[in-house]
């Protein structure tokens, strides 16, 4: 099994954690029970006669032995009890969650109940998020895949879960990222944004999208290099002919920022006044309105409003950034 299955088996049993600290608590037992080592040598001759045989030190937890070539435990009965009533409670939950999946996917159950159904089940745990993780890495419907990224969004605080939902989605199909990376909104730890620059600079066209909207929210997070590479992936998306419009927003987005360099400014300019997409075009205007120079892009901006491809709301929208004084030099 390679890493990332076997990754994402302990998350849908979700009895890995428990059995490690179970281990660890049967190593302290067995360390404070053991009897102490001999450090001389022992005689065969008799007993003084006031000794008395030795007591047998007291017993442990039962000794790990080798059976077929593998190693087994006997558990102490407490120790099973809880973790049968661990592996219980996780395998309930992840029942609950895929007979909810399997209900929206016969159309039985409504993308906006099932939002509402695995809420219920799966609340903020770790566990339900587990299972959650699961069942998204396969999932192909974009409406019930939007619902588990977002139950999965809302289990996220665990910092253990949130690095094998980063595991599963790298090695999971484009078409899991496309939506799964929505789990990860907002999320700013090193492994995260790293992940997101990696999908946005070499990934499928919808996955990359999603990863450029991430890095929208977390941009000042990425180190030197990879804000870097990720500038130059939108600049060939922009480029590109072949990209498709969600992959020419973001990467709009990406560049239309305070201080882009006069070389971005001109990529916004040219998607405002040639991109055949309305909402590629509005996302040029933001940017333009973030990075562009007042008075140069005023020449721009009076092409676009004369644009008559622009619906309404656009050109309100020109005509209130015009109507703006100057800033002073």
């Amino acid at each position: 099994m390679n890493r990332g299955a076997a990754a994402l088996a302990g998350l849908v049993v979700g009895v890995a954690v428990i059995g490690l600290a179970w281990l660890a608590r049967t190593e302290e037992r067995r360390a404070a029970n053991a009897p102490p080592r001999e450090t001389a040598p022992t005689t065969t001759g008799a007993r003084p006669g006031n000794s008395t045989p030795e007591a047998e030190a007291p017993l442990g937890p039962p000794a790990s032995r080798e059976e077929g070539g593998s190693i087994t435990v006997a558990l102490p009965e407490e120790d099973a009890r809880a973790l049968g009533e661990a592996a219980t409670a996780h395998a309930a939950v992840g029942a609950k969650v895929k007979a909810a999946v399997s209900d929206a996917r016969a159309k039985r159950l409504a993308p906006g109940d099932l939002g509402t159904r695995l809420h219920d089940v799966v609340g903020n745990g770790a566990a339900g998020g587990a299972a959650v993780l699961a069942e998204l890495r396969d999932e192909r419907d974009p409406a019930i895949a939007l619902k588990l990224a977002q139950a999965l969004a809302a289990t996220l605080d665990d910092p253990t879960l949130r690095a094998q939902t980063v595991e599963v989605l790298e090695k999971a199909p484009p078409a899991a990222r496309a939506v799964g990376l929505l789990a990860l909104l907002g999320r700013r730890d090193p492994e995260v944004v790293a992940f997101a620059a990696r999908s946005f600079t070499n990934d499928d066209p919808e996955a990359r999208a999603t990863a450029g909207f991430l890095l929208e929210q977390t941009f000042d997070a990425l180190d030197g290099p990879r804000a870097s590479a990720v500038l130059e992936a939108a600049r060939k998306a922009l480029a590109d002919p072949r990209s498709p419009e969600r992959l020419r927003e973001e990467a709009l987005g990406l560049i239309g920022r305070a201080g882009a360099p006069a070389s971005d400014v001109g990529l916004l300019e040219r998607a405002l006044l040639e991109d055949p997409s309305v909402a590629v075009r509005g996302r040029a205007f933001q940017g333009l309105a973030l990075a562009g120079d007042p008075a140069r892009i005023r020449i721009v901006l009076e092409r676009a409003l004369a644009d008559e491809r622009n619906p309404e709301e656009l050109r309100q929208a020109i005509r209130s950034q015009l109507a703006r004084p100057a800033a002073p030099r």
